[in-house]
C-alpha cells in the first residue's frame, strides 16, 4: 500500500544523504520480530532505553603502549625507544600497569570508577591482514565469511517492527560493516549535511522539488499497487532527515568538544541522538591511523590524546544531558602490535591488545590477564580473553539481548558492568 504523506512525514529508513541528490540505500529492509527468549529477557530487566557506543580504532592500535607494564624489565628490554615508566609520564593504575601519557584527560574517569579495560583480548589462530582482523571483528565469526555484522544481528533479532528506523546510527560516508543486517542503519557526517541535498542555484524551488519528488516515489506505488523497495527507501530516508533536522534544532552541547578531532565530531553527533529521545541503541564511531609501522612514539600519542579528548567531552556532554546512567562506550581496535620494535621506530602487525569501557554503568578496573613477555608465541603476545566474551557481556547484560543466536555460541559474560 503506497505510503501517506502522513506516514511520509512521520518516519523512515534511514541512509546516507551526504552531498547526493537522492538517498542511497544501503542495506535491506526487512523486519525480523523479536525472538521469544529475548522478548522473555527484555520483559524480565523491564528493558529500558540504554545505548551502546562502539569506537573502532582502527589500523591495530599498540596496547602494551596505551597499557604500559612499566614494571616490567622484560617490557623495557624488549620495547626500547618505545618503553613508557614513571618518568616519562604514565599513570599507574593498578598491578603495575599504567597509562599512557597521551591519555592523561582519562585520569579522572579512571578514578571515579568510569574506565575499565579488558587485557590481552583477542581470539584462536589471529589473523594479522586488517580487512580479515576487522571483518572477524564486526561479524564475530572467525572462522566463515559471512555478511551479517554482530550489531546488524542484534538489531534483526530485537526489531520490535515499532517504524523507530534511529536504533542505530553509524558516523561516516556508509554504515559500519558490524551493522550489517536486515535492520536499517542510517550514516551520517553531521546532523546538518544530513538532508535532501537542492541546488544551491534555485533556492526559490526548493519546496516545489520536494513535493514532486515525493509524488514520485508514492505514485510508484499506486502504479504497481504496492510500494516499490527504493521508491519506500527514498521516502522515509527523506522523513528520517527531518526528524535528524529536528533533533539537532534542539540539542546544545554541555561540553567542550575538541576543534580538529574527526572522532570528537563524530561523537558529538551521537549525542545529539541520544539526546533527542529517538531510541538509538547502537552509536557507531570510527577512528583511523592507529598502523603505526614507523615514528610510532609521536603519532600515536597524538591519537591517544585524540581519543582522551574526545570521550571525555562525551561523557561530560551526555552525563550533562541526563544520560549518563544509559550509555556505554566500548573501544577496540582489530589488533594489537609486535611486542619487539621494529627498524623505523615502529611495531608491526600483532595479536592481542586491550579492549576500553567506558561509562558511569561501567565497573573500572583492569580485568583479564596480563600480558605477559616471557611467554610469547613467535614475537607475539597470547590472547587470554575471546572477543566474543566481551560482545556477549555488552548483548546480555547492558542491551538485555540473549547473546548465544547473535555470536553463534556461548562464550560466558565478564563482571564488567552494574546491574
Amino acid at each position: 500500500m503506497p505510503l501517506t504523506r502522513r506516514d511520509f512525514l512521520k518516519g523512515g529508513f534511514a541512509c546516507a544523504l551526504l552531498g547526493s541528490a537522492a538517498p542511497s540505500v544501503l542495506v535491506r529492509t526487512i523486519y525480523a520480530e523479536p525472538t521469544p527468549e529475548v522478548q522473555v529477557m527484555q520483559a524480565q530487566l523491564g528493558f529500558k532505553p540504554r545505548t551502546l557506543v562502539v569506537l573502532q580504532l582502527g589500523g591495530g592500535n599498540d596496547g602494551l603502549s596505551m597499557l604500559p607494564p612499566y614494571e616490567d624489565g622484560l617490557y623495557h628490554d624488549l620495547r626500547r625507544e618505545l618503553s613508557f615508566d614513571l618518568e616519562s609520564g604514565v599513570i599507574p593504575l593498578q598491578d603495575g600497569i599504567g597509562l599512557h601519557p597521551g591519555l592523561a584527560q582519562l585520569e579522572p574517569v579512571w578514578a571515579r570508577g568510569d574506565l575499565a579495560f579488558i587485557q590481552n583480548v583477542g581470539y584462536a589462530d589471529p589473523n594479522r591482514s586488517h580487512f580479515r582482523s576487522m571483518d572477524i571483528w564486526h561479524t564475530a565469526e572467525p572462522n566463515d565469511l559471512i555478511a551479517e555484522g554482530w550489531l546488524g544481528r542484534y538489531l534483526d533479532f530485537t526489531s520490535a517492527n515499532d517504524g523507530n528506523h534511529w536504533r542505530a546510527v553509524s558516523i561516516g560516508p556508509s554504515p559500519s560493516p558490524a551493522l550489517a543486517g536486515q535492520t536499517f542503519v542510517p550514516a551520517i557526517g553531521d546532523a546538518e549535511s544530513y538532508q535532501l541535498q537542492m541546488d544551491p542555484r534555485y533556492p526559490q524551488d526548493a519546496e516545489h522539488r520536494i513535493v514532486a519528488w515525493e509524488a514520485l516515489h508514492a505514485n510508484a506505488g499506486a502504479r504497481t499497487g504496492s510500494q516499490p523497495l527504493l521508491s519506500r527507501a527514498g521516502l522515509e530516508a527523506y522523513a528520517s532527515t527531518l526528524t535528524l533536522q529536528g533533533a539537532a534544532a534542539s540539542y546544545t552541547p554541555m561540553a567542550t568538544y575538541p576543534d580538529q578531532n574527526p572522532l570528537a565530531a563524530g561523537l558529538q553527533v551521537v549525542a545529539q541522538v541520544v539526546d533527542a529521545g529517538l531510541g538509538t541503541g547502537i552509536g557507531y564511531v570510527s577512528m583511523a591511523g592507529f598502523d603505526t609501522h614507523a615514528v610510532q612514539d609521536e603519532i600515536h600519542s597524538e591519537l591517544l590524546q585524540q581519543v582522551a579528548d574526545a570521550l571525555v567531552a562525551f561523557l561530560d556532554d551526555i552525563d550533562a544531558h541526563g544520560h549518563g546512567d544509559d550509555v556505554v562506550v566500548m573501544g577496540f581496535s582489530e589488533f594489537g602490535r609486535r611486542v619487539e620494535v621494529n627498524g623505523s621506530e615502529g611495531t608491526d602487525h600483532g595479536t592481542a591488545g586491550p579492549v576500553l569501557l567506558a561509562g558511569r554503568p561501567v565497573l573500572g578496573g583492569l580485568y583479564g590477564d596480563p600480558p605477559d613477555l616471557s611467554d610469547l608465541d613467535n614475537g607475539d603476545l597470547k590472547f587470554s580473553t575471546d572477543f566474543r566474551s566481551v560482545y556477549a557481556t555488552l548483548l546480555e547484560d547492558w542491551l538485555g539481548t540473549a547473546a548465544a543466536p547473535v555470536l553463534f555460541g556461548d562464550f560466558g559474560t565478564l563482571p564488567l558492568l552494574s546491574a
